[in-house]
């Protein structure tokens, strides 16, 4: 991959940076975030046996470090929720952050 390689400490890195900014530090702080090949979407949160979120980034948006944010702030959402639903409480908590600034320069 190029440069713009970002790798899983880097996802680490950003859950614990947004989780600090826009999440109060209220998500679990042992979220596991990482790459995964995905067949039809770019992320996805899942629920361990232990009731542990799981954040998997398919690697093909590495390279774009822009794309990869803006969909750990979207999954960071889900578990905030703790809900996998895109209906009225996920929309608002996606216009909560991005009024809170959480989107600046990401779109």
């Amino acid at each position: 991959m190029g440069a713009c390689f970002t790798a899983d400490r880097n996802l680490r890195r950003w859950y614990r940076t947004f989780n600090r900014k826009w999440f109060a530090d209220e998500l679990p702080h042992e979220a596991d975030v990482f790459y995964a090949p995905l067949d039809d979407s770019i992320a996805e949160m899942t629920w361990d046996a232990a009731e542990t979120p799981v954040i998997r980034i398919d690697p093909i948006f590495s390279i774009c470090a822009r794309m990869v944010r803006l969909a750990l702030l979207h999954e960071m959402a889900h578990i905030h929720l703790h809900s996998t639903s895109h209906g009225v409480l996920f929309q608002a908590e996606m216009l909560r952050l991005a009024n809170a600034g959480a989107m600046k320069g990401l779109w």
